[in-house]
């Protein structure tokens, strides 16, 4: 549908329209549609809706509530990628686990010779 519409002065009679068969003004009376004048003196074809659509554009609004800015609501919204490192953490974290926990335990045993030695006198 067009962005520039020209403003509707009046409703004409479909008898009185020229440039047209027969033929069209039934197909268009049929589909809905009316002939108008626009205001640059062309005659234009439209449904109940479109005028009214026509109308509603036509209001321009005042500057004064132009001043508070409008957030753009048709931007492309983007999906925030991850980084490597967190995706490598989400993907392992089990493996990650085991490996800090084995890791804790031999530093525990070289740095406790102790724990070793009641261990053994378990078994």
């Amino acid at each position: 549908m067009s962005t520039k519409h020209t403003r509707i002065l009046q409703e004409l009679d479909p008898e009185t329209v020229e440039g047209y068969t027969e033929a069209q003004k039934r197909y268009y009376l049929n589909g809905g549609y009316r002939p108008y004048l626009d205001e640059n003196g062309k005659v234009k074809w439209l449904t109940l809706t479109q005028y009214s659509m026509r109308g509603d554009i036509s209001y321009k609004a005042p500057r004064i509530r132009l001043l508070p800015p409008k957030k753009l609501t048709n931007q492309r919204r983007r999906r925030p990628h991850r980084t490597m490192i967190v995706k490598f953490v989400r993907e392992y974290w089990l493996t990650i686990m085991l490996v800090l926990l084995s890791v804790m335990t031999v530093m525990v045993f070289i740095t406790r010779p102790e724990f070793v030695m009641a261990i053994g006198d378990l078994f």
